[in-house]
């Protein structure tokens, strides 16, 4: 019965999560004149809303300065996060607790904070409106995260690993490549989701950093539909939405078993 009662949950909660999802998905294939207030079958499905969204607006820039984005994002978290993250776990030396508390603060924190006192540091060396600034700014939220992370990992793997690929001639370096890397990977898949994740997602950073659409990405995009600069097309704001989402969702499909063998992983050996 009490097993019974818990799926019952579940499957409420599911459904109650899941419903604007179906929704948006649902209105993104019905046709812009048969769109009302309330959720409906469309008579027939369309993919009008798609095509006037894909070539109406800059959405293929979008897309593509969004996974450029992400990608530097992560590739930049991921490079800072196991160095940074591999120091803390193997040496010790003054302000080292202090500091990874340090770092789990700066996440913390709200990005409205942080936006205030780094768009005059863009300006002033000229990265508003490029790659760059975009991705330093979305790294100052993910590299504390994910070097607090990646911490965890590298305590949970025995030091004693790394002394004997030492006495077997390895320089420090290479015992750290050949042994400890190797075995954190599972951590470094899941911080790197995480870190992408973020990235593709975020909103307030590139709506202050960017004034045009060089380099404005998917989340930002979406306000051309309701800002006035075109119809608003409930349908296109659907299907740009589901073209949004269904990458990271894939993504996410693809690679659940690392990210959940990671988490579960640093949960039970940190």
């Amino acid at each position: 019965m009490l097993a019974a009662s818990i799926r019952l949950g579940a499957a409420m909660v599911l459904i109650w999560t899941l419903a604007p999802f179906l929704w948006a998905l649902l209105t993104s294939f019905t046709p812009e004149n048969e769109i009302t207030g309330e959720a409906r079958l469309p008579s027939h499905l369309s993919f009008d809303n798609y095509v006037y969204a894909w070539r109406a607006t800059p959405l293929p820039l979008y897309f593509l300065n969004t996974l450029i984005v992400a990608g530097l994002t992560t590739a930049l978290s991921i490079a800072c996060s196991i160095s940074a993250a591999y120091s803390f776990s193997r040496y010790r030396f003054a302000g080292r607790g202090a500091l990874i508390l340090g770092l789990l603060v700066i996440y913390l924190f709200p990005a409205t904070l942080l936006v205030i006192p780094l768009f005059p540091i863009m300006r002033t060396l000229g990265l508003l409106d490029s790659y760059l600034g975009l991705v330093l700014a979305h790294a100052t939220h993910a590299v504390p995260f994910c070097v607090w992370m990646l911490t965890g990992y590298f305590d949970a793997i025995p030091r004693d690993l790394e002394e004997a690929a030492e006495l077997d001639g390895a320089t420090p370096f290479g015992a750290f490549r050949r042994v400890t890397l190797p075995l954190a990977m599972p951590g470094v898949a899941a911080t790197a989701i995480f870190a992408f994740l973020y990235s593709w997602q975020e909103y307030l950073f590139v709506l202050f950093f960017t004034t045009g659409e060089a380099v404005r990405t998917l989340p930002v995009g979406l306000q051309v539909f309701l800002s006035g600069e075109l119809d608003v097309r409930w349908g296109a704001i659907n299907a740009q939405s589901v073209i949004t989402t269904v990458p990271v969702v894939a993504l996410f499909m693809l690679l659940q078993r690392h990210f959940v063998r990671g988490l579960t992983s640093g949960a039970l050996k940190g």
